[in-house]
Protein backbone atom coordinates (compact mmCIF):
# COMPACT_ATOMS: atom_id res chain seq x y z
CA UNK A 1 0.00 0.00 0.00
CA UNK A 2 1.51 3.44 -0.89
CA UNK A 3 1.61 6.39 1.01
CA UNK A 4 -1.39 8.42 -0.59
CA UNK A 5 -3.83 4.72 -0.32
CA UNK A 6 -6.61 4.35 2.38
CA UNK A 7 -7.79 0.77 3.92
CA UNK A 8 -11.19 -0.08 2.85
CA UNK A 9 -12.27 -0.59 6.38
CA UNK A 10 -10.09 2.89 8.13
CA UNK A 11 -11.85 4.67 5.20
CA UNK A 12 -15.44 3.38 6.74
CA UNK A 13 -14.83 3.73 10.41
CA UNK A 14 -13.83 7.67 8.95
CA UNK A 15 -17.23 7.76 7.54
CA UNK A 16 -19.24 6.72 10.20
CA UNK A 17 -17.38 9.12 12.69
CA UNK A 18 -18.18 11.70 10.13
CA UNK A 19 -21.70 10.96 9.68
CA UNK A 20 -21.99 10.37 13.47
CA UNK A 21 -20.56 14.05 14.52
CA UNK A 22 -22.88 15.71 11.27
CA UNK A 23 -25.78 14.64 13.09
CA UNK A 24 -24.56 15.54 16.82
CA UNK A 25 -23.90 18.73 15.14
CA UNK A 26 -27.79 19.27 13.02
CA UNK A 27 -29.08 18.57 16.65
CA UNK A 28 -27.54 20.83 18.73
CA UNK A 29 -28.50 23.03 15.89
CA UNK A 30 -31.78 22.65 15.86
CA UNK A 31 -32.01 23.17 19.78
CA UNK A 32 -30.64 26.28 19.46
CA UNK A 33 -33.16 27.02 16.73
CA UNK A 34 -36.13 26.10 18.78
CA UNK A 35 -36.48 29.61 19.97
CA UNK A 36 -37.01 30.47 16.56
CA UNK A 37 -40.06 30.32 14.05
CA UNK A 38 -38.28 28.25 11.65
CA UNK A 39 -38.77 24.32 10.28
CA UNK A 40 -36.38 21.58 9.97
CA UNK A 41 -36.28 21.98 6.27
CA UNK A 42 -35.69 25.74 6.74
CA UNK A 43 -32.64 24.90 9.08
CA UNK A 44 -31.10 22.61 6.59
CA UNK A 45 -30.93 25.14 3.81
CA UNK A 46 -29.61 27.35 5.78
CA UNK A 47 -26.82 24.94 6.86
CA UNK A 48 -26.38 24.85 3.05
CA UNK A 49 -26.55 27.53 2.28
CA UNK A 50 -24.15 28.78 4.88
CA UNK A 51 -21.34 25.75 4.12
CA UNK A 52 -21.95 26.64 0.38
CA UNK A 53 -20.83 30.70 1.03
CA UNK A 54 -18.19 29.44 3.31
CA UNK A 55 -16.55 27.32 1.30
CA UNK A 56 -16.56 29.24 -2.04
Amino acid sequence: MSVGEVKKEDAAILEKNLRTISTRIRREGRKVLRDFPITPAQFDVLQVLFLTERNG
